[in-house]
């Protein structure tokens, strides 16, 4: 690993140990490092190149600690402003980090999705790798514990809502599609038949 991923991996780890709340029950430093392992994944499938892969790598790191201090709203661009200041703060010449590229692939992780780039498409299916597996029901209940506003739903409303965020959510790379498709399928076939019951 180069050192300007272990000085962001450093700094985002420190973030989380001063600002972590209990409230972030899906948001958490396990579901950073989660992204953060899969955009590696992806990035070795892909061979991308060393200065891609540590923008990416540092998008990834980065890419929810706006939760840590601002709440969920434009929680991207706060994390976009955290980012830049580990720039500075820790000296790192502009030859050895993208800043613009790292930006763009947090801003493409807002909802609705819109990436561009393959790493932009990398870091999306990073963040929602878990849909296409069985650990989804578990990261869903998380987010229903996070979200307050979510906690008043009935049990049928909350799965109808999953069920819709399933049934729109689309993979962006290939190596997702083959390998996640079918279990995300799955999902949503288990969420119809609660749902019919």
């Amino acid at each position: 690993m180069d050192y300007v991923i272990n000085l962001a991996t450093a700094y985002v780890k420190a973030l989380f140990a001063l600002y972590m709340k209990p409230s972030l029950r899906y948001h958490s430093l396990s579901h950073t490092m989660a992204v953060v392992n899969r955009c590696i994944e992806m990035s070795n499938f892909y061979s991308l190149p060393d200065k891609a892969h540590r923008n990416l790598v540092v998008a990834a790191w980065f890419h929810d600690t706006g939760h840590l201090v601002s709440g969920h709203r434009d929680h991207e661009k706060v994390g976009v402003g955290l980012m830049h200041a580990f720039f500075v703060s820790s000296n790192i010449p502009p030859n050895d980090l993208d800043l613009a590229a790292a930006e763009q692939c947090i801003m493409a992780t807002k909802w609705p999705p819109a990436p561009v780039s393959t790493e932009e498409m990398i870091i999306c299916d990073a963040d929602t790798y878990h849909l296409g597996t069985p650990e989804f029901f578990l990261t869903d209940r998380a987010v229903r514990e996070e979200f307050s506003e979510q906690k008043d739903m009935s049990d049928r409303e909350w799965k109808m809502k999953s069920l819709k965020f399933l049934e729109e959510h689309t993979f962006f790379t290939a190596y997702c599609q083959q390998l996640l498709n079918a279990g995300k399928q799955a999902n949503i076939e288990t969420l119809r038949l609660q749902l019919s019951l």
